[in-house]
C-alpha cells in the first residue's frame, strides 16, 4: 500500500521505501483489486522496522483460469446531506454530486501459465460551498465600535500600548471603543 504526506510517517509499495520528507505522491486504491488486508497495530514483525505507527498489508487479486470481473458505482449528491447549521433557512443547500465508478476483469492468458488482472476506478465531483460572513457596519467602517452585539459591547486593545511585565504582556483599550483615525493621533 502506497500512502503520501499526511497520512503516515513512510510509504511502502513493492520492496521500494520513501519517508515521508521525500514523498510528493499519493495513491488511493480502488476496493476491487484487492482479496483481503490485514490491519497491524502493534507488535508488528522486523520487516514493517520502518513505520512507527500500524501496518495496512493488502493482497491484491490475481487472473485464473475463468474470466470474472465486476463493475460499481458509488453516487452521492446534495438531497442526501443535512443542511449547513449555519445557513439560513431559506438557503439551499449548495451543490455536491460525487460518482465513483470503476471496473474490474481478470481471466487467462496462457491456460494454467500467465493471467492477467486489471481495474479502474474513476471520480468526478462538483461541491459547492457555504460561506457565512459578516460584512461591517458603517459605524464600524468608520474606526468606531460603540455598537452592541446582543448584550455585550466588543472591548478594543490599542497594539501600540502593549508592555511587558515578566512573562505576560498587557495592553490598553481604545476610549470610549472608538479606533482613532491616524491624522488624529
Amino acid at each position: 500500500m502506497v500512502v503520501g504526506p499526511g497520512r503516515m510517517s513512510a510509504c511502502s509499495t513493492e520492496s521500494a521505501h520513501c519517508s515521508q520528507n521525500q514523498a510528493k505522491w499519493c495513491f488511493f486504491p480502488s476496493s476491487m483489486p484487492f482479496r483481503n488486508f490485514n490491519v497491524q497495530t502493534n507488535a508488528v514483525s522486523a520487516e514493517f522496522g520502518r513505520f512507527n505507527g500500524g501496518v495496512v498489508n493488502l493482497s491484491t487479486r490475481s487472473g485464473s483460469n475463468g474470466f470474472h470481473g465486476s463493475v460499481y458505482e458509488f453516487f452521492r449528491n446534495e438531497s442526501l446531506n443535512t443542511r449547513n447549521y449555519f445557513a439560513p433557512v431559506s438557503q439551499r443547500k449548495p451543490e455536491f454530486r460525487r460518482n465513483q465508478s470503476g471496473a474490474a476483469l481478470g481471466g487467462p492468458i496462457v491456460k494454467n501459465h500467465t493471467f492477467f488482472f486489471v481495474d479502474y476506478q474513476g471520480t468526478k465531483q462538483a461541491i459547492g460551498t457555504v460561506r457565512t460572513s459578516t460584512v461591517p457596519t458603517l459605524l464600524e467602517r468608520q474606526g468606531n465600535f460603540t455598537e452592541v452585539y446582543g448584550s455585550t459591547s466588543p472591548v478594543l486593545y490599542d497594539p501600540a500600548t502593549t508592555v511587558q511585565n515578566g512573562s505576560n504582556f498587557t495592553r490598553s483599550p481604545f476610549t470610549p471603543t472608538n479606533i482613532p483615525h491616524p491624522t488624529e493621533q
